[in-house]
């Protein structure tokens, strides 16, 4: 009994293990330009002064306020991937993926904030996250302005 717990619990941390390792490997994608600073002052996003506001760190920022900040963010993203110069108006399985992270990153930030520990890390990867979505976006529509019937042929 003891054994069969013992493989289920290693089992487990090497899914989430690979499970972050992978969502880190599609963030490291490395994009021409910072297509996401369009995308933010376009659809007026918070994400990047937060992650300003954790780098550079003045006073502490207001759990609840971040939370709901990255949530309005989170929707307004995921809306434009979807229907922003998208043809099939799906996520992809990378999008879909960093979506659960995002998600679980959340979850975090939740149970850290809880038992009182320092959230930082947990909003840091949700910025991330956003900022890879912002970044397809702006990089989606850039390749759009550039050949307008480029994705009609």
């Amino acid at each position: 009994m003891i054994i069969s717990a013992l493989i289920l619990v290693l089992s487990l941390s090497l899914l989430f293990f690979y499970f972050q390792t992978l969502c880190q490997r599609i963030l490291r994608r490395e994009f021409d330009r910072d297509y996401f600073q369009t995308v933010v002052r376009s659809g007026a996003l918070e994400f990047a002064t937060l992650r300003q506001a954790l780098e550079s760190p003045t006073e502490p920022l207001n759990y609840e306020q971040c939370r709901v900040s990255l949530q309005c963010d989170l929707l307004t993203l995921r809306y434009l991937l979807k229907h922003a110069a998208n043809l099939r108006q799906k996520l992809s399985w990378q999008e879909r993926l960093l979506l659960v992270y995002y998600r679980l990153s959340a979850a975090s930030m939740a149970a850290r904030h809880w038992l009182g520990m320092n959230e930082n890390t947990s909003i840091l990867k949700m910025t991330k996250v956003l900022q890879y979505f912002a970044n397809v976006i702006g990089e989606r529509n850039f390749k759009l302005q550039a050949n307008p019937l480029g994705s009609w042929q």
